[in-house]
């Protein structure tokens, strides 16, 4: 205790995450529980440094937790311990570009902004006229409801103490009711002039609406006028299946599934460089591969495939798809023949020195190791 009061420290603890692992080191997971379970008695304020760099195709991120503790600083070394998301980090994406290597072509993309927005526009013309179609109708609904409300108040069909709720329920009721033949103990009650009297109040009551313009729901389905007091109702019971609101239904999905293909095809890249080829597969991923891998380039209007040795990559609306399909092919082709080139120098290289050897300028063992340094043997 008396070292920690009298020597101030700054702990630097370094954190580094490849994709969504994470080395840490053992002490650094103590330190770190403490400063969050504790963050009011840890005797130290934790501060978070990022940093990124590229290797071997994959972005790499080093995380730098520093836990200060006054003015000094101490850095030390524990052996690794690998753990799985055990910090979580918003990742920005990985980078399409090498130090020091020479870029051929780089993949230019066709914007797709004004497609998606149109797209969108046309989900939100569809949402305003199904809402708009939906007010109207709703409207008139609620204009016969309310007409029917009141005359059957009228009528003595409902309370005029009951609530709105209540006095639709109980004139649904009413109009629903009907009347059935019973027979207990042999005996059998017959309740068809009840069921006839229930009949000629429903065709009443229908009269009066029609009376009022009211006449979307015929004898045998009057009570639907009382179904729905409220919006949320009338649209979830009645309206969502109607033809504009399925078109719009539709016309949404398709508006998402294009725009999240839309994006993930973004993000997608492409570099040409001198040794080797980039592809940005994702946002946060990328492979490369040499070009003796690729066995097969195509193009078809903006879009470019590359196939091969563990190789299928695809990328679309592309500006310059004939240009990278002929860097590719021209550097592959290069590449191809730069050994014969160089088998045929040496051979030239040999022939000279075997010249050298028939006029007596060079030695037998110096012919032989020049002649196994030009062959590689």
């Amino acid at each position: 205790m008396l070292f920690w009061k009298c020597v101030e420290m700054r702990l630097w603890l370094w954190y580094y995450v490849y994709a969504k692992q994470i080395l840490i080191t053992q002490a650094g997971i103590l330190f770190l529980f403490i400063g969050i379970v504790c963050p009011f008695y840890a005797p130290f304020k934790l501060d978070l440094v990022k940093t990124q760099f590229y290797l071997n195709g994959e972005r790499e991120y080093l995380l730098r937790l520093r836990f200060v503790w006054r003015q000094s600083e101490l850095r030390f070394s524990v052996r690794q311990l690998r753990l799985a998301h055990f910090f979580i980090l918003k990742k920005e994406g990985c980078p399409m570009e090498k130090d020091h290597v020479e870029i051929l072509a780089k993949s230019k993309k066709v914007s797709q902004k004004k497609k998606t927005n149109f797209v969108w526009c046309i989900t939100m013309v569809l949402f305003v006229a199904m809402m708009v179609s939906f007010t109207i109708d709703y409207i008139g609904y609620r204009k016969g409801q309310k007409f029917g409300v009141a005359s059957a108040i009228l009528a003595g069909y409902t309370r005029e103490s009951y609530s709105y709720d209540e006095q639709c329920a109980d004139i649904r009721e009413n109009l629903e009711r009907r009347y059935h033949n019973v027979t207990v103990q042999g005996v059998t009650f017959d309740y068809s002039e009840a069921q006839a009297a229930q009949n000629d109040v429903v065709d009443a009551f229908y009269d009066v609406m029609k009376s009022g313009g009211y006449t979307r729901y015929g004898t045998w389905n009057l009570a639907k006028w009382f179904y729905y007091t409220n919006p949320v109702e009338y649209f979830t019971g009645y309206y969502w299946n109607k033809v504009l609101p399925l078109v719009f239904y539709v016309f949404l999905l398709f508006a998402l599934v294009f725009t999240f293909l839309t994006k993930s095809e973004a993000e997608k890249g492409l570099i040409v460089y001198a040794d080797s080829v980039l592809c940005k597969l994702s946002k946060n991923k990328t492979k490369e591969f040499g070009f003796e891998d690729i066995s097969n380039v195509t193009t078809d209007r903006k879009t470019l495939k590359l196939i091969g040795t563990g190789i299928k990559f695809k990328i679309t609306n592309l500006k310059n798809a004939e240009e990278l399909k002929s860097v590719i092919v021209e550097r592959k082709k290069i590449l191809r023949d730069k050994p014969d080139n160089a088998n045929a120098g040496n051979a030239d290289e040999l022939k000279k020195y075997k010249d050298l050897l028939d006029s007596g300028v060079i030695s037998q063992e110096e012919f032989d190791a020049k002649k196994k340094q030009l062959l590689g043997l």
